[in-house]
């Protein structure tokens, strides 16, 4: 066989290969957003500092810190750690920021676990700890504020699997108003929450968070304009009509990027897996039925 021939094969079975991963990632492969090494396909962005840390930052004539630090970590709010004999990122919540996809996602599944550590910081220090899994979400953060539109599951001790509003973002959630508070409730009126409808959250319901020290596992399933959160294992919220707000005209939000906070709290992620999918599974499309 001719060097010429040779090389010719070797091309076309590298191309048949890289057509079949393509399509095999197509059909539902599923993707480990954290490689358990380092912070490869995401791109890290602290806040504004509280100003009760001491840094060599300028500061204004109150002493709070004028400018985000941006993507220089330097405080290694986001770190890589052994923990329980397994790779995970450690997020010491110092900052509030995030670490975002450089990947935009459509129609998936995503798995993490979470486990909280034992610091808070300000101005937290009073609240409960607090984090979040944001998807759909844009590139960039809010005006002076570090979140990105994005639709979030809440990760807050005790709260884990709320839906909160972020920017402009809405979603139609089957919702019950109860002791102040809109609470998720499976066979109940479907309810719009955002900004124009002055409904930031949608409380989950029931509660499946594990006790404090413990790891949790949270499920968010997207396809199309619907979502489902679950919490170990447990339905605690699903939603309709994804949407972004565009002066009073609401816009379908159905992909953008995945997005981890540090929100004052010490916590950590791992298994961060993505799986994409063609339809929700039959067992969740009957909840919108």
């Amino acid at each position: 066989m001719s060097k010429l021939t040779l090389s010719a094969s070797i091309l076309l079975f590298l191309v048949s290969c890289l057509s079949w991963n393509m399509l095999s990632n197509k059909e539902g492969n599923k993707q480990e957003l954290f490689n358990g090494k380092d912070f490869t396909g995401w791109v890290k962005y602290i806040g504004v500092p509280h100003k009760s840390l001491q840094l060599s930052l300028p500061k204004d004539s109150l002493g709070n810190y004028k400018t985000p630090i941006g993507n220089d970590d330097f405080l290694k709010v986001f770190s890589v750690v052994r923990e329980d004999g397994e790779p995970a990122i450690f997020v010491n919540g110092k900052v509030f920021g995030t670490i975002t996809s450089e990947a935009t996602y459509e129609n998936y599944h995503i798995t993490l676990q979470y486990k909280w550590g034992e610091k808070k910081f300000a101005p937290r220090l009073q609240l409960p700890r607090d984090a979040g899994l944001l998807y759909h979400a844009g590139d960039k953060p809010m005006q002076n504020r570090v979140w990105p539109l994005a639709q979030e599951c809440q990760i807050q001790q005790g709260d884990c699997g709320d839906y909160w509003k972020i920017d402009k973002s809405m979603a139609h959630i089957p919702a019950v108003y109860k002791d102040s508070n809109w609470i998720y409730s499976v066979n109940a009126d479907y309810v719009w929450f955002g900004n124009e409808v002055k409904r930031p959250r949608c409380m989950k319901s029931p509660d499946n968070e594990k006790p404090q020290g413990e790891w949790n596992t949270v499920e968010v399933y997207t396809s199309g304009d619907s979502s489902v959160h679950v919490v170990n294992g447990l339905i605690v919220m699903h939603l309709k009509d994804l949407s972004v707000s565009d002066n009073g005209t609401k816009k379908p939000l159905i992909k953008g990027r995945i997005v981890l906070q540090s929100e004052g709290a010490e916590l950590y992620y791992r298994r961060i897996i993505l799986e994409p999918i063609k339809q929700l599974p039959e067992s969740l499309q009957r909840l919108y039925k």
